[in-house]
This record gives structure tokens, C-alpha cells and sequence, in this order.
């Protein structure tokens, strides 16, 4: 069955200004009123003039006169929410540029305009405390200025010649195109007795006079140098001749007073490889470099510290934490619709609709349709279908909330992290009290005990406490050391396993707290031992001769091999070098992780035990004390893992006589604390003990 044309018309027309005419509820919820100095009453009229004003102004780029206007306005009307805004949010802009032309100035060192940005940012917004704060950082960063530039060179001859360019057109030999020059600049010259003339051709046009000299230089084999105010000396370019004749002055260059140390001295390696001087010195005493060489080296040196002198490199990370009002934060956007309805409407309805003569008669009907299914008025409705079932679909409103976003924040927090080159850093959140990250140590202070005063706490605390570092490059990844006397000597040196290139790095101690890498170091491992993981040490008992014909024990090292399967034994030499011990590598388990060293059987003699984290087991290996090792009998043994035990992942190891116990020494009748075990499991998350009962051929646990 056919819908009628005028149905159709009509339902279309009340579904079209249904859908123009649904509301746009705007809810802002205006802000607490603020007392103000002087009583002037709400006038909306006039808060509008200021608001056009300061318009005005921000399109003239009067930036004064805009703030000035907005603040008027929102003394004339203190309870308008959009003529508050104007105010905030220009002057909230006004103020970003200002800091972040800041932060782009102390970037390429220029901290005087800087802190000007940010007293201008300041003189906007005086209750900015984020500015201020600021501020007050770059304000201290005074000992970053440039340093002061040292004075010229005095007691040399300055040369003056006439000013301007001329066009060369020399012949002739060496004195002759020397004489052409010096004439056209007003100079004299004199030559080296023992200069060898040499046939010059040269036209070039347009040069100054330091132009035209170097090019006559290069073309002549020959340099000169100031006599007087008027008068050159010309001779060989020659290493001698240079020794002899070249003009040589000293100068001290200042260092920045915040300079540590190892930064001038850096400096100096520095000056040194750039300039190709030898005769330089540093005071560390009075913070200075004094160079005694040729004026041009000397330039390129006062050159060359001005630009590395500029304002150490800073990263500050800023985080705002905002709590928002969820509900209303909802509010700012479309609400879409939640629920319809859709009814069947009889044949002889829609004849009735047809038959409609007016709108007024069609909404009378439409009103008796909707009253039937519970509607107390006409919603908004489309129809769909046709034939012998046509159904009447209910549009639900959809209501458009807009709300200040501004009002949604319920509180804030600011999370400032500033890092400075070379400097402690510094971390502030809430209201941003300064810890210094060199005090995070755990030897801060000795107030302790229960019912102790915070201040006394505190008071304990040292003032400041600083960490000295050093580094030292090894090889690729390391992941493992260990320390000892490698070398023989006082105090222990390190060795460290680098598992990405299969090498062993040796550090050697030079009794101050200083490392040097051992000669041959880093060295690699055999090709079948691959991914080095971990390492330990012990005296194994083998024995050589050292330089003073003493027969010694020298310290070894046992390292286990990840991705090889095996563990590498390396018997020391006594210098720091190492050698494979015979019948290494000594095949393990799957995947092993981890390594120790104690006498396990009490003989007398270091042992080892390996953690398999790939099959879950340990492999324990006897040592004969003289640097061999034979796996024991029940090696590798599994740890339990069955419906009652899981110990999966074994990744760490250590040992440590649990229950007191001791054993019997088979070789000389004493006895010696019993060796435990403790192996962590990383897959399962707990702890393996395992009590040893050691006997001469084997171990139990």
C-alpha cells in the first residue's frame, strides 16, 4: 500500500522543525565572585565598551592597553565568565611567549636577555610562581657567563697600512712583487739576506692587503712579519726561518670559576690537538691557561675558548597533573540519544492521516496516535516501511553542552625536572622543595629509633654530599664483574664480561682508586664460547714464578657461557693476562646463568656451581687444586619440579653454611664448615636451599 504524497509531506515537515528547533543548552557555570578594592557597580554596557577596546588593542598590537581594557571590563561585570576570560587568556599567552623566547635564549647561552624575557613575563603576570621560580634558576646561572676576553697583545708591531682594495699586475721576481705590494698600501719592506729570488707572475683584481700578502706567500714560498707601523720583513717559509724570525708572544686566557677540574683539563688536551702548540700551561690555582706561541695561534686559541665557553646544556621536563570533574567534563561535546521507539500504525490510521484537511487537523490525529502508546505530546517521529506494515519511529532529542573547560579542574599539580649539565639535578613537585640527587645515598645521617623528632632526623643530615665518577670504556654490553688482585698487587683490580663481543675486559688498579685497561685487554674468548653471562673468581691452585722468583698462586677467573652451553676457566698469569685451563670449555646445562666458587666437598680445593636457568638444574664441578676440574657424579642434578614443587628458572646462586654443619677432609682428617646453596628461580618466583652432604665422591642434595 502507497503512503499518500500529503502524509508524507506533513510527517516530513514535523520531523524538519523538530530537528531545527532542539535546544543548545549552554552551561557555564560562572565563577565566585571577587572582592574588590573599589565599589563600582555591575554595568554590562559598559564592560562590552572595554571588552571592544581591548580588541582593538590586540589587533593593533598594543598588548598594555588590551590587558588594561579587559581588566576594566571584568571590574564592570565580576560575575561574566566570558569577560573574565579575555583577561586570562591573553595575559595567559602573552606570558608563554615571553618564557618560551626565554628558554630559546638560554639555549644558545644568552642568560642576560633571557632573564629579561622573563622579567617582562613577570611584570605582566607578578603571581606567576612558575616564572619566578624561573627566574631566580637563571639568575643563577651567573657562573655560566661567557668569560671576559683577554686583552690584546701588547709590545707588538702593529702594523698600518692604507685602507682599501687595488688590482694586482705583478712581474718581475720575489723583492720586486714584495715592493709593488707594499708601495700600493703605503709599507716599506726589507728582505732576508738569504732569500732566494723566485720569477712571480700574478693578476688578480680587487684585493685587500691581507688577501693580496697571502696569495704573494703562497706564490713565493716566503712569510713576513711587522717591523713597525710601516715596515714588513720578508723571508723563507722555512721550518728554520720560522724558527727565527716568526713573531712569539704569551698570553694568559681566564677559566670560568665554575670549571671542575677534569674540565680544564680537558680544555687543555684540547687547545694542545687543535692548535699544534706545546708551550702551554694551566694554573688550576688562579683558574687560568697561559700559551706562549705566534699572535695567529694565539688568536685561533682565544677563539676557540670563547666558543666552547658557552651555558652548559640543560633538559627540564615539565609535567601538570590535572584532576578533572568527569561529569563535567561530559558536558562539553554532543550528548547522542540513549533510547527510541518504533510502534505499528493500522491502515485505517494512516487513511486518516490522508485525509487530513489541515496541519491542525494531521497534529490532532498524531496527537490521539502518540496519547495511545503513552506520549502526553507529539515527539519528534519519522515513518519507515510501507505496504500493510508501516511503523512509527520516535527521534529522541540530542542535546549540544558546552561548558567553560576552564571550570572542570577540581586541582593541579606541577612536576618539574631539571637537568643541567654537569650539575646535580634538581626535582620538584607540588610546591617544589629542591632534593638533590647527590644526598640519595645510604649513609645520609645516624638519627634513628622509634618517637624520634622529624627535626632531629633532618638535622642529622649532611649539608651536601657528592659522588666523584669516573668511567672507563671495556667491550660491547657488559653485563657481569668481578674484583680482586689480579695483578698482584695491594688492591683489587676488575675484571668485567662483555656478552655481546665474547670478550673479558681487565681494569687494573693503580692503588688510588684510579683503573687502567690491562695492555692485552679486552681479550676474547675461544670461538665456542659465546654470550659470557656471568663470572667468578678464586685461587684454583695452579702456580707460577712472578718477576721476583717467588712461586705464587695467582687469582682465576670462571665465567659461564650463555648461549654455548659451557663455562670457560681462565688460570691467571699474575700480570692481569689469563690462560685457558686444560680441558676447558666444560660443558653444562642448557642456558647457564649464573656461577660461584667454594670447596663443596671440603677437600681443600675450590669448586664451582653453575645455575642452568634453560633446564632447570646445577651443575656442581670438582676441583683438583691446580687448576683442573671434573664434573661430580650426580652433576647436573634437576631441582624438583613435580605436583607438589616447581623451582623454574634458576638465575642467581649463592652460598653460605645454613644449618652449622661440618664435614670430614679425606685428606688430612680435619673438618670444615659444610658449603650450602641458595638458588634463586626467576620463572617460579622463589628460593631453592639446598643442604649439602658432602662426600669424597659426590654431592647430594
Amino acid at each position: 500500500m502507497r503512503v499518500p504524497q500529503t502524509a508524507q509531506r506533513t510527517a516530513a515537515f514535523f520531523l524538519y522543525a523538530t530537528l531545527i528547533c532542539v535546544p543548545l543548552i549552554a552551561q557555564v557555570q560562572a565563577p565566585a565572585s571577587r572582592p574588590s578594592p573599589k565599589a563600582i557597580l555591575v554595568d554590562p554596557r559598559r564592560a562590552q565598551s572595554a571588552i571592544e577596546r581591548g580588541d582593538n588593542a590586540v589587533g593593533e598590537g598594543r598588548v598594555d592597553d588590551a590587558l588594561a581594557a579587559y581588566d576594566e571590563a571584568a571590574q564592570f561585570a565580576p560575575q561574566d565568565a566570558t569577560v573574565l576570560g579575555r583577561g586570562a587568556l591573553l595575559r595567559a599567552k602573552i606570558v608563554r611567549q615571553h618564557a618560551d623566547k626565554a628558554e630559546s635564549l638560554a639555549l644558545t647561552g644568552d642568560i642576560p636577555q633571557a632573564t629579561a624575557e622573563l622579567r617582562q613575563a613577570l611584570r605582566i603576570d607578578p603571581t606567576n610562581a612558575v616564572v619566578a621560580e624561573r627566574l631566580e634558576q637563571m639568575e643563577a646561572m651567573k657562573d655560566d657567563d661567557a668569560l671576559p676576553r683577554p686583552q690584546s697583545i701588547e709590545g707588538l708591531p702593529q702594523l698600518r697600512t692604507q685602507k682599501g682594495k687595488y688590482n694586482l699586475n705583478l712581474r718581475g721576481d720575489t723583492k720586486s712583487a714584495y715592493d709593488q705590494v707594499a708601495q700600493m698600501f703605503g709599507i716599506k719592506v726589507s728582505f732576508d739576506p738569504d732569500l732566494t729570488a723566485r720569477n712571480v707572475k700574478l693578476q688578480v683584481d680587487d684585493l685587500d692587503f691581507a688577501t693580496a700578502m697571502m696569495l704573494l706567500g703562497e706564490q713565493t714560498g716566503t712569510f713576513w712579519r711587522p717591523l713597525s707601523a710601516s715596515q714588513i720583513f720578508v723571508t723563507a717559509d722555512t721550518p728554520e726561518k720560522r724558527r727565527q724570525y716568526a713573531v712569539e708572544a704569551e698570553q694568559t686566557f681566564p677559566l670560568s670559576s665554575a670549571a671542575a677540574p677534569e674540565e680544564m683539563t680537558e680544555l687543555l688536551r684540547v687547545l694542545r690537538e687543535i692548535t699544534g702548540s706545546t708551550r702551554i700551561e694551566l694554573d688550576s690555582r688562579a683558574r687560568a691557561i697561559t700559551i706562549r706561541d705566534t699572535p695567529e695561534r694565539l688568536a685561533v686559541a682565544g677563539e676557540l675558548m670563547s666558543q666552547m665557553d658557552i651555558a652548559r646544556g640543560e633538559v627540564m621536563l615539565e609535567v601538570e597533573l590535572l584532576e578533572v570533574d568527569r561529569n563535567k567534563s561530559r558536558q562539553l561535546g554532543i550528548t547522542p540519544p540513549s533510547s527510541a521507539q518504533a510502534f505499528l500504525i493500522s491502515p485505517n490510521d494512516i487513511a486518516a492521516l490522508s485525509k487530513a484537511s489541515d496541519v491542525a487537523n494531521a497534529l490532532t490525529i498524531l496527537g490521539q496516535l502518540f496519547k495511545a502508546k503513552g506520549f502526553n505530546s507529539v515527539p519528534s517521529f519519522t515513518l519507515f516501511g510501507g505496504g500493510n506494515s508501516t511503523f512509527l519511529l520516535t527521534l529522541p532529542s540530542v542535546a549540544a553542552n558546552f561548558s567553560d573547560a576552564l571550570t572542570l579542574v577540581k586541582s593541579g599539580r606541577q612536576v618539574l625536572l631539571r637537568a643541567q649539565d654537569g650539575k646535580p639535578a634538581t626535582f620538584f613537585v607540588g610546591d617544589r622543595y629542591p632534593i638533590t640527587l647527590s644526598l640519595l645515598s645510604g649513609s645520609l645521617g645516624t638519627g634513628t629509633g622509634s618517637g624520634t623528632p622529624p627535626s632531629s632526623i633532618l638535622g642529622s643530615l649532611p649539608a651536601s654530599t657528592t659522588f666523584p665518577e669516573t668511567t672507563f670504556n671495556v667491550g660491547n654490553n657488559p653485563v657481569a664483574l668481578a674484583a680482586a688482585a689480579y695483578t698482584g698487587g695491594t688492591l683489587p683490580d676488575l675484571a668485567v664480561v662483555n656478552s655481546n663481543d665474547n670478550t673479558i675486559s681487565i681494569l687494573v688498579n693503580q692503588d688510588n682508586g684510579n683503573f687502567v685497561s690491562q695492555a692485552r685487554s679486552p681479550f676474547t674468548l675461544a670461538k665456542g664460547e659465546t654470550t659470557p653471562v656471568a663470572i667468578a673468581t678464586g685461587t684454583f691452585g695452579n702456580t707460577i714464578v712472578n718477576s721476583n722468583g717467588v712461586t705464587v698462586s695467582p687469582v682465576d677467573l670462571v665465567i659461564a657461557n650463555s648461549t654455548s652451553n659451557n663455562v670457560t676457566v681462565l688460570l691467571g698469569n699474575g700480570d692481569g693476562t689469563f690462560s685457558e685451563a686444560a680441558g676447558s670449555p666444560y660443558p653444562v646445562g642448557t642456558n647457564p646463568s649464573a656461577v660461584v666458587v667454594a670447596d663443596f666437598n671440603g677437600d681443600g680445593n675450590l669448586d664451582f656451581a653453575v645455575a642452568n636457568k634453560g633446564d632447570n638444574t646445577i651443575s656442581v664441578f670438582k676441583g683438583n687444586g691446580k687448576g683442573g676440574f671434573t664434573a661430580f657424579p650426580a652433576s647436573p642434578f634437576a631441582l624438583q619440579n613435580n605436583a607438589t614443587n616447581s623451582e623454574k628458572g634458576p638465575v642467581a646462586l649463592a652460598t653460605a653454611n645454613f644449618k652449622n654443619a661440618t664435614v670430614s677432609n679425606p685428606n688430612n682428617n680435619t673438618t670444615a664448615p659444610e658449603v650450602d646453596l641458595a638458588v634463586v628461580n626467576e620463572t617460579t618466583n622463589n628460593v631453592t636451599i639446598l643442604l649439602g652432604s658432602l662426600i669424597p665422591t659426590g654431592i647430594c642434595g
